[in-house]
């Protein structure tokens, strides 16, 4: 569009308005090039005079100003509407001084253009749209925030409530779920859902997903080593990918793949059985060289002194997802059907009589309950001494730290189990490590400097340009780990409570398909399902361990 055209008041929005009102034929053809001139048009009284005159300062910003010296004046601006014969555009006002024809609808909350179109086309809205419409509405930016607050404000807003104002403990429950973080709630929703169990009561002694699960860094991945492993969590990352739709609400997951880099000729000869495995069950990894790691991630340094990087196993399917809304998601949906959270419930103790569970003491006072399921992450050693079972669990600090953002520079999340280190950079751009667990046991939660000093040691070397970036955050979780590295899950000694423990690092990876099973488990009244049977704790008694200790060691 040439400037003459820019410059024309009211636009070739007003033109076509003009040719669409009165059907006389628009100046649209003057202004694209097309015969016949302005003069032409204005002796018909299509066009005033001197608005199609070129100007030297035509601009917006022009125009404003000389509407501000106008108000102080006391004067009309000088793009008031021509008020000759010819019909006027809707408002009848200069566009530089508003937009007429936009509005805004007070049942749907929205704003919308054009309101002709919009009244015609939406009976049931007329009132509010007419009352909106372009000749009496006020301009954005006018009342319209107070119109907002005032909607906002008004009985007929539909306030969102997250959860049910907090209840009184019922003396008595079907389920009780001790633990409110990703596993407890996904348990509650899916026996809800699936098994019509809504008699349920999940105590949490905090804050809901306040534990592990907001201190976790939320990695999803199916690399493990054995063939039980792979299969679980193949079937955990599918649930991920759909739980935004399931639960209308969005976890943020986001599939960035992940990269293991390999230091050594028998790192390489592991990392291709493994990519084999995970082939064989489902999972999308496979075996890269150095060109090939190079070009997915340009800033690697692939020499780091003594631990050149030989080859990469390049997991598709890794990914990450927002915990708390993970967590959130799940709450909200077993809410809507029932289920009762209770935050700041404390189980002090569990009341067991022959051999079975019968009550759960709390600091709220007593409940019944027809079975009960731990799923306490770091505190599951002492969830299970309360209950008189023998733990092969033992408990470490694990820790991460966060750098101010930067530009995003890396897409997959990179970790070697050489330097003992991981990397990704989030959807903010800032950046993440984290490594193994502490090696000492202890149940507290402080980061340490010795460990910040190695960790970055390690990060470093893989990229060197982060060596200036400032940390922003360090926080610390508490893992808890068995001997094989896996995971506890199913029936325990004490008859109808049952176990979910011993996630250590890869917890969060595992919410959804671990909820799912433990419920079936649940509502078939202890039948184990098969995907979940090989990590039974008394795998530890017959020998029979799933050792993924090389794929948990600092991937998470």
């Amino acid at each position: 569009m040439r400037r003459s055209e820019r410059q024309t008041c009211g636009g070739y929005r007003s033109l076509q308005y003009r040719r669409q009102t009165d059907g006389r034929p628009a100046v649209a053809s003057a202004l694209l090039g097309d015969s016949g001139s302005f003069a032409q048009y204005r002796r018909q009284g299509l066009v005033p005079a001197g608005r199609h005159r070129r100007r030297s300062s035509g601009s917006p910003a022009h125009h404003r100003r000389q509407l501000a010296q106008a108000r102080r004046s006391g004067d009309r601006c000088r793009h008031q509407p021509h008020r000759g014969s010819r019909p006027q555009p809707p408002g009848g006002r200069c566009r530089f001084r508003q937009r007429p024809e936009r509005g805004f609808c007070h049942h749907t909350g929205t704003r919308w253009r054009r309101a002709d179109d919009h009244r015609l086309s939406d009976e049931k809205h007329s009132d509010c749209c007419q009352a909106a419409s372009p000749r009496t509405a006020q301009p954005i930016g006018g009342r319209m925030p107070f119109n907002l607050l005032k909607y906002g404000l008004s009985p007929e807003y539909p306030v969102e409530v997250d959860l049910p104002a907090p209840k009184e403990l019922k003396p008595s429950y079907d389920v009780v779920i001790i633990g409110g973080g990703g596993h407890g709630l996904a348990t509650a929703y899916y026996l809800s859902k699936y098994h019509g169990i809504t008699n349920i009561a999940v105590l949490e002694k905090g804050y809901l997903g306040g534990g592990n699960t907001a201190r976790n860094t939320a990695v999803i991945r199916s690399n493990y080593l054995t063939s039980e492993g792979v299969k679980f969590y193949a079937e955990s990352v599918k649930m991920f990918q759909g739980l935004s739709n399931e639960f209308d609400f969005n976890i943020m997951y986001s599939e960035r793949g992940q990269l293991t880099l390999a230091h050594t000729d028998a790192t390489v000869r592991s990392f291709r059985q493994r990519a084999e495995v995970n082939k064989h069950f489902g999972g999308r990894t496979e075996m890269i060289d150095r060109q090939q790691i190079h070009e997915l991630v340009p800033s690697l340094n692939l020499d780091p002194g003594h631990l050149p990087v030989l080859a990469g196993l390049w997991h598709i399917d890794g990914g990450t997802a927002r915990h708390d809304a993970v967590a959130w998601g799940y709450a909200k949906q077993a809410a809507k059907r029932g289920v009762e959270i209770h935050q700041l419930t404390e189980v002090q103790e569990l009341v067991i009589e022959n051999g079975a569970i019968i009550a759960v003491k709390t600091n709220r006072g007593t409940i019944q309950c027809g079975c009960a399921v731990q799923a306490v992450a770091g505190m599951s050693s002492q969830m299970m001494k309360k209950a008189g079972i023998r733990s092969p669990i033992q408990t470490f600090p694990l820790q991460a730290m966060v750098t101010q953002p930067f530009k995003p520079f890396l897409d997959p999340l990179v970790s070697s189990s050489a330097l003992h280190c991981y990397v990704q950079q989030t959807s903010r751009g800032e950046v993440v490590f984290g490594g193994g667990s502490d090696p000492y046991p202890l149940f507290n939660t402080r980061s340490t400097l010795d460990l910040k000093e190695s960790l970055l040691a390690h990060a470093i070397e893989m990229f060197p340009f982060l060596a200036n970036a400032k940390l922003m955050r360090q926080w610390a979780g508490i893992t808890d780990m068995t001997p094989d590295y896996s995971p506890i899950m199913g029936l325990s000694p004490v008859k109808n409570y049952y176990l979910d423990a011993g996630w250590g690092t890869w917890g969060f990876k595992a919410t959804p398909i671990c909820g799912k099973t433990i419920a079936e488990l649940v509502a078939s009244g202890g039948k184990v399902p098969e995907l979940i049977r090989p990590f039974a704790l008394e795998r530890f008694s017959t020998f029979q361990q799933v050792n993924e200790m090389g794929a948990t060691a600092a991937s998470h």
